[in-house]
């Protein structure tokens, strides 16, 4: 029988499970703050609060930008992964 140690890399696969937690932490997070700042934004400008209208559309904007930079390093790094 073949040991569990020699067949799968266990340092690996905790960075693995590790980053994966963290990247999925990081992701809801960002996304979150883009649908709160955009609702929170539609919120405060039919209230007549353009101050804090436009310190939600900053955080919207903020989020949309981040999610789309995690999706194009994302796809950096799938199209340029090790052979």
């Amino acid at each position: 029988m073949i040991p569990f140690a020699s067949v799968v890399d266990v340092n690996q696969l905790l960075e693995a499970i590790i980053a994966s937690i963290v990247a999925a932490i990081t992701v809801t997070t960002v996304v979150c703050l883009a649908i709160w700042g955009a609702v929170k934004y539609t919120d405060f400008n039919q209230a007549g609060r353009g101050a804090a209208a436009a310190g939600a559309l900053t955080v919207s904007i903020f989020g949309l930008t981040v999610t789309f930079g995690i999706l194009a390093f994302t796809i950096y790094l799938m199209v340029n992964a090790p052979k």
